[in-house]
């Protein structure tokens, strides 16, 4: 009963972020705990975060200790590339996968290649530059299927309830995103308000999605149109 319980939980919750595409919660814990920081030179090193700071632009500073040297930094936007939360929340998930029997039914129920799912152990934060060439640092919010096109959190949107049965794992739809087409690529600011008008214009590298999607504009299904995109176009 206890698996079955389970397997049902699982389902929900593969079916709601895969299945349906909705896009993962912003970050919203405290600045301490485990992670990790890519630096300017493409350094990766594991960390303990200490403090930071959240602006209207994105995450402004963190200061982070280097679990193998002990040393504590201050990084600001311009001194990283990447950086990682531990989502504690989800390794516990992930593990509870790893214990269900019946796991691989789960697995044929997903869209995208299972292994990407241990992206969704973090919340990762990429640095991107706007439309101005002003460097943010932001979270991606479609972490899996994000090979084609990165959709980042607006840190001043407002956002809809999110999913109380993910613990966190699937946010509610905020009215805006900011989003970026390839490595390094600047970003494009994409709201509810314009997206009939806009649409076309994302997706423009695609022309079958265009017109796939011209009849079924709703905001709501932003993200499945997003996930098309990785999954149908070249």
């Amino acid at each position: 009963m206890k698996n079955f319980l389970v397997s049902l939980l699982l389902i929900a919750i593969f079916s709601n972020y895969l299945v349906a595409q909705k896009f993962m919660a912003p970050f919203n814990n405290n600045f301490t705990g485990k992670g990790y920081l890519v630096k300017n030179n493409g350094e990766k090193i594991d960390v303990k975060f200490k403090a930071g700071l959240f602006g209207a632009s994105g995450l402004m500073w963190i200061n982070a200790i280097d679990t193998l040297t002990g040393v504590k930094t201050k990084y600001k936007v311009a001194d990283m590339k990447e950086i990682g939360f531990k989502n504690n929340a989800v390794a516990g998930f992930l593990n509870t996968i790893n214990q269900v029997s019946n796991a691989g039914s789960v697995k044929a129920m997903a869209k995208t290649d299972f292994k990407n799912m241990m992206k969704l152990d973090y919340y990762v934060f990429y640095r991107v530059a706007d439309k101005k060439g002003k460097p943010r640092m932001l979270q991606i919010l479609n972490p899996g299927w994000d090979t084609k096109m990165r959709v980042y959190n607006d840190p001043k949107s407002k956002e809809t309830a999110g999913a109380g049965l993910t613990g966190g794992l699937v946010g509610g739809l905020a009215k805006s995103f900011y989003v970026s087409k390839g490595e390094g690529g600047y970003s494009i600011f994409v709201e509810k308000s314009k997206y009939k008008k806009s649409y076309s214009t994302i997706f423009q590298d695609c022309s079958a999605l265009v017109e796939n999607i011209k009849n079924d504009l709703q905001w709501d299904n932003f993200a499945g149109h997003v996930f098309e995109y990785e999954t149908t176009c070249n």
